[in-house]
């Protein structure tokens, strides 16, 4: 992996929690400079009852999008998305070729909430569609399996540091319940305590860690706190 993937302040993805998710039908722009890449996503899209193509993405900007699917473009200082793509608001998912970790880790970098191959079968996209617009984050888990680009992740965050303004950054994905969580974790508390101070049961703390590891891809308790104390969700 070259070291251009790394050097880029990153912008971080918004995890919404699923129960907040807006509405159970996905409104899905596809921008894409291959025209042909973009009409065959946009034709899996279509067979799908709960997914609303909106057209034209270089057309259609002034339309509510939930989820955008675009490309990265290959430059000196690492992939970036196309100067000129629309809906910037929407949750990104990068479709390109095969994923390796220097990929992944552009997709990261570029604020991306999942990485699908363009030769998956159809159902795969559908699918990881309908995950990103219930507050998934399929990207972070892949990354998590994977040693380097989990290591380049990493070093990207930590460089960038919790204090540097990034772009488009967008608001704490934690609950307040999962935030208070969290900061006990991060105090080194055990389910156990943490179940004592918040007047809960032992099993009902660990089923909220289960979900949140879920949620921002992490692997470990030790793993999810240090990310939340990194991007800052734990402050205020």
């Amino acid at each position: 992996m070259t070291s251009s993937s790394v050097r880029s302040t990153p912008i971080q993805p918004y995890l919404v929690p699923p129960a907040e998710a807006q509405s159970t039908r996905t409104r899905v722009a596809v921008f894409l400079p291959n025209d042909s890449d973009g009409a065959m996503i946009s034709s899996w899209m279509t067979m799908s009852r709960d997914i609303d193509l909106i057209g034209n993405a270089r057309a259609r900007r002034d339309v509510a999008v939930d989820v955008v699917i675009s490309t990265l473009v290959p430059s000196r200082d690492g992939s970036h998305l196309p100067e000129n793509m629309p809906h910037r608001a929407a949750r990104l998912i990068i479709a390109g070729p095969p994923a390796d970790d220097e990929r992944l880790v552009d997709a990261a970098r570029n604020g991306a909430w999942a990485y699908c191959p363009l030769d998956a079968p159809p159902q795969e996209l559908t699918v990881t569609v309908r995950r990103v617009h219930a507050g998934e984050c399929p990207l972070l888990a892949e990354i998590s399996r994977r040693p380097a680009a989990a290591a380049a992740t990493l070093a990207m965050l930590a460089g960038s540091g919790s204090s540097s303004p990034i772009p488009n950054r967008l608001p704490n994905p934690l609950t307040e319940r999962e935030k208070g969580i969290l900061t006990a974790v991060s105090d080194g508390a055990s389910s156990r305590e943490i179940a004592a101070t918040l007047g809960l049961t032992d099993q009902t703390i660990r089923n909220y860690m289960t979900a949140l590891l879920q949620k921002i891809g992490a692997r470990t308790r030790g793993q999810a706190a240090a990310l939340a104390l990194r991007n800052g969700w734990l402050e205020g």
